[in-house]
C-alpha cells in the first residue's frame, strides 16, 4: 500500500506512469499578478490575503500616462498585498505576506500518484489538513488541498481542484501555509534611532548615547526610577532623579538605552489583538518591567510581561495590540535592579572643583597645586560647550 501511495499505480505495461519519475511536475501555474485573494485554512485557524487594488489602480494610471506620452512600462512593478482583518497599528512583514500568493500561484510536485478523484480518502484529502482557496481577478477559483504526511518519502499528498490527480508535493511546500496570522507580524519590534540634525545632541561619534528621560517601573522596581541625561555636566552626564537623586552608572544607562541605539528583535509573535484574559495570561496585568523613553519627539514604551520559563518573555510595544516572544538575552536592558542603576563610586568630584592634591607616605608629604584651563567649542547648530 505504501509503495502505491507514494510511487503511484502501475499501468498496463507494468511501469509507473511516466510523470511519476519527474522531480518537478507543474500541477498549477498562474501569474501572481492575476490573483485577487488567497484564503488559507489550517490547524491555527484561517486568514485571507488580498491584492491591494489601490496600488494596482495607481500603477494602471501611471501606465496609461506613460502610454499617452509615448513611453512604456516594464510591467515588473512590485505587487502589494493586504492581510485582511488585522489592526492597522500592527507592523507587518510585506515580504512574508507576499510569499503566500507566490506559493499558491505555482504548485509543483515530485510525483503524480493517482488519476482517480475517488482515491482522495486514501491520501487524507477528503478532509485535508490545509486548504488554500485562490480567487483570480477574472472570478476563476481553484483550491489547493494538502493531505496526510507520507511515511516513506518527504512531501505531502496534494490535490488541486479541476484536476482529478493526486500528487506528492515538493518537500516543505505545506510549511508555507501552515502558519497563523501572527506569523506575518514584523519581528523588528523597535528600530534604532538614526542620527540627524534633529537628534545631534544625543549622538556621539555616530552612537546614540543620550535621551531626555527614561522611566522604569514594574514588579522589579519597588519605586519608579527616572534617568536623565545632562551632556553639559562636567562630571557625569547620566543622573538618577528618582527615587533618590544621584549620579547614574554610565555603563548601565547606555545599556538601558539599547532598544533605540541598536533595535530590538522578537523571535516570533505570540498573539495578535489579545483580549483582557490573554493579556493577563501573558503577565501584562502585573508586568515585570516597563521602560518609557523620551528623546525629543520620540516616545517609546517597552512592556515586559511573564517569562515562559524557557528563556523567553512576552513583550508589548507602545499601544500596538500584539504580544511578542523575545529572548531573555535581548532584554537585559529591562532587568537591572534599582541599585545597579546608580553610580557606585563613594566619592565623585568634578576635576574643575579640585584645587590641590596631597599625597602622604610614611616619610614624606607631596602637595600638587592644579591650574585649570578651559576650552570652548561651537557645534554646527551654534551651541557652545566649555570643557575644563
Amino acid at each position: 500500500v505504501g509503495v502505491v501511495l507514494v510511487f503511484g499505480e502501475q499501468g498496463e505495461s507494468g511501469n509507473t506512469s511516466s510523470a511519476s519519475s519527474s522531480s518537478n511536475i507543474s500541477v498549477k501555474s498562474v501569474s501572481v499578478s492575476d490573483i485577487s485573494s488567497v484564503e488559507v485554512h489550517n490547524q491555527y485557524g484561517s486568514y485571507v490575503i488580498s491584492a491591494d487594488t489601490s496600488e494596482s489602480e495607481d500603477a494602471e494610471s501611471d501606465a496609461s500616462s506613460s502610454s499617452e506620452s509615448g513611453s512604456t512600462s516594464s510591467g515588473d512593478e512590485e505587487l502589494s498585498w493586504i492581510l485582511e482583518g488585522i489592526d492597522e497599528r500592527i507592523p507587518l512583514d510585506d515580504e512574508v505576506i507576499a510569499g503566500i500568493p507566490e506559493a499558491a500561484a505555482a504548485v509543483t510536485a515530485q510525483r503524480r500518484l493517482s488519476d482517480s478523484a475517488d482515491a482522495l480518502a486514501d491520501y487524507g484529502l477528503d478532509n485535508p489538513e490545509i486548504t488554500v482557496k485562490v480567487t483570480l481577478k477574472d472570478g476563476e477559483e481553484y483550491t489547493i488541498s494538502i493531505g496526510s504526511e507520507t511515511s516513506i518519502a518527504s512531501g505531502r499528498y496534494i490535490h488541486v481542484s479541476g484536476d482529478d490527480a493526486v500528487y506528492l508535493s515538493q518537500s516543505g511546500y505545506e510549511e508555507t501555509f501552515d502558519t497563523s496570522a501572527a506569523y506575518f507580524a514584523e519581528l523588528v519590534i523597535v528600530s534604532a534611532l538614526e542620527e540627524s540634525s534633529t537628534y545631534s545632541r544625543y549622538f556621539s561619534s555616530g552612537e546614540l548615547i543620550g535621551f531626555d528621560s527614561i522611566r522604569l517601573s514594574g514588579s522589579i522596581y519597588p519605586q519608579e526610577v527616572v534617568l536623565e541625561f545632562d551632556p553639559d555636566n562636567s562630571l557625569l552626564a547620566y543622573l538618577v532623579t528618582a527615587p533618590i537623586q544621584d549620579y547614574a552608572s554610565e555603563t548601565v544607562a547606555v545599556e538601558v538605552l539599547s532598544p533605540l541605539s541598536g533595535s530590538l528583535y522578537a523571535a516570533e509573535t505570540y498573539v495578535l489583538s489579545p483580549d483582557a484574559a490573554t493579556l493577563s495570561e501573558y503577565g501584562f496585568d502585573a508586568p515585570t518591567s516597563v521602560i518609557e523613553y523620551t528623546i525629543k519627539d520620540v516616545h517609546l514604551t517597552v512592556t515586559v510581561g511573564k517569562s515562559d520559563g524557557e528563556g523567553y518573555y512576552a513583550v508589548m510595544i507602545d499601544d500596538i495590540p500584539a504580544i511578542y516572544k523575545v529572548s531573555e538575552s535581548n532584554l537585559s536592558f529591562a532587568m537591572y535592579s534599582t541599585d545597579e542603576l546608580y553610580y557606585t563610586s563613594i566619592l565623585a568630584e568634578a576635576i574643575g572643583d579640585i584645587q590641590s592634591l596631597t599625597f602622604k607616605t610614611p616619610d614624606n608629604e607631596y602637595r600638587f597645586e592644579l591650574e585649570h584651563t578651559s576650552t570652548t567649542t561651537t557645534d554646527e547648530n551654534g551651541d557652545t560647550q566649555t570643557t575644563t
